[in-house]
């Protein structure tokens, strides 16, 4: 910035990298959905919002139980089988009671959506084609292998970050400046 050289030698903290990794893959999920979104509702006059899109994801990837769903899309049951039958009633998908536990539902895709989940394919696969282009057939490599890796476990607790630096307006790094320690109560003994 302002022709300055800025300092490329700091270590970034483990939550300043996950925040980065957080962004990019929501921020890339985002571009995917919408051109996804834009691309079925030219070809197929059709429009799904965003958590129906999710739940989408979730029945092409085999998830068919509606608890997992919305455990996997990060909302409540209630608000997933709310979701669930205004999506059954526009015959988007079919629901039939679990054989294993009868309180529960099995979702499925309707009759109806095969058209529409062949064009989401041939979105998808022109989607990958053009991301190729762009930024190169070795890097959607990396990219995609990257994503498919293992990650290891979901993290039960937020990470504890190492001590914080942050970039001065010169470029240089500086230590974040200790909290003050909350201040004690009146009448009360350390």
């Amino acid at each position: 910035a302002n022709g300055a050289v800025l300092d490329l030698t700091q270590t970034l903290t483990q939550d300043a990298f996950n925040r980065m990794v957080m962004d990019l893959v929501q921020r890339t999920f985002k571009v995917c959905d919408e051109a996804l979104q834009s691309a079925l509702s030219e070809k197929e006059q059709v429009r799904f919002n965003h958590a129906q899109s999710m739940i989408f994801i979730n029945l092409a990837l085999g998830e068919n139980r509606a608890v997992r769903i919305a455990r996997n899309i990060g909302v409540t049951r209630q608000a997933v089988s709310q979701l669930l039958t205004a999506m059954a009633k526009r015959d988007l998908v079919v629901l039939r009671p679990d054989p294993d536990d009868g309180r529960a539902q099995i979702v499925e895709f309707s009759p109806q959506m095969a058209t529409i989940r062949k064009a989401a394919e041939k979105v998808l696969l022109q989607l990958e084609s053009d991301l190729g282009e762009r930024i190169g057939s070795k890097k959607l490599v990396a990219m995609r292998e990257a994503l498919r890796a293992d990650w290891g476990p979901t993290p039960t607790r937020a990470a504890t970050p190492s001590p914080a630096r942050r970039l001065t307006a010169t470029g240089k790094t500086a230590a974040k400046s200790p909290t003050k320690s909350p201040a004690k109560a009146p009448g009360k003994k350390a």
